[in-house]
This record gives structure tokens, sequence and C-alpha cells, in this order.
């Protein structure tokens, strides 16, 4: 099957859940991060563990600090707690956002879960 991430195929719940890994970080505006999200925790019908680098991370505060010095292009970036409100506005709760590692790298992963199976 050939799909994109933004209209899965699968119906509402079809699957017990999804993995997003490294993917959130590359799109360009905060509305297809979002849209990723929600159609991810769509087709899940308990969890959705992906990944996304992180606004508030030690490497990503360096890096719009030293933004005015260097031509390297922002990050696309998303926030914990944007996380927190899409998930709840799906149905889920974000149960841990653990960092892949706390100066090495922003990418954090997030576990979110929907109770109600």
């Amino acid at each position: 099957m050939i799909a994109s991430g933004f209209h899965i195929p699968l119906r509402d719940a079809s699957v017990d859940g999804t993995v997003c890994v490294r993917l959130t970080h590359h799109l360009p505006t905060e509305a297809e991060r979002e849209q990723l999200v929600r159609e991810l925790l769509r087709v899940s019908r308990r969890f959705l563990i992906m990944s996304f680098f992180d606004y508030d991370s030690p490497k990503n505060t360096l890096r719009r600090l030293s933004r005015p010095f260097n031509r390297k292009p922002p990050k696309l970036t998303m926030k914990v707690g944007e996380l927190q409100r899409l998930a709840q506005d799906c149905g889920a709760r974000l149960v841990g956002s653990p960092a892949l590692s706390l100066i090495g790298s922003g990418h954090r992963y997030a576990l979110m879960v929907k109770d109600k199976v």
C-alpha cells in the first residue's frame, strides 16, 4: 500500500497502535505536523509512539540564540504542551515524552495512550 500520512486509508481505530519516528521535524508547517498526529491517533485504537524535535530543548535553545550569527535555518519543532493538547483533542493522553539525549539531541519520544479501548 502506498498512502499519505495525512490521509491513511484505514478506518478509525483500526490498528492497535502507530509508530512515527523522525518525520515530524521534516514537515514545513505547524498545521501539517498537527494533521499528521491527528491522523495517526485517528487510526490508532490504543497508542501512538512518535518522535519530535522539542522547541524547548537545550539544543534548540542554543540554535535559536546563535541564529543571528549563522545561516542555519530554524528547526521545525513541536512543544510538549502542544502534544498534550493534540492528544486530549483526539481522546488520548500524553503519558510521557522523554528526551533522546539531554544535551546531544533535541529529539524526544512521545507516548500517547487512549484509555477507552
